[in-house]
């Protein structure tokens, strides 16, 4: 892919990547994951996919990760920032974050 790259004016990995994604018709979102899990409430979601979700919600869908993995995500990885992903749910939890 870096052939490639520098052969399309110095483009990236991951912008070659991502062309060939669009090319092949899918709407990538690019998502937050760290080791193997997925953190789908950090995602960058385009407005095209909005009707996606709208049928979803219609149609009795509320878990999210349902929902998330009927689409193309391109996972994008934290694991060098895993703390960022940390599950609080009490006031003990944040004050000891």
């Amino acid at each position: 892919m870096t052939e490639i790259g520098q052969d399309h004016g110095g483009k990236t990995q991951a912008q070659i990547a991502l062309n060939w994604v669009i090319a092949k018709g899918a709407l990538p979102i690019p998502g937050a994951k760290t080791g193997d899990q997925a953190h789908p409430v950090f995602a960058l979601v385009r407005r095209s996919v909005k009707k996606n979700l709208e049928d979803f919600l219609s149609g009795g869908g509320r878990k999210i990760d349902a929902w998330y993995a009927s689409l193309k995500v391109i996972e994008v990885p934290f694991d060098d920032e895993a703390d960022a992903f940390r599950n609080i749910n009490t006031r003990e939890e944040l004050n000891s974050a």
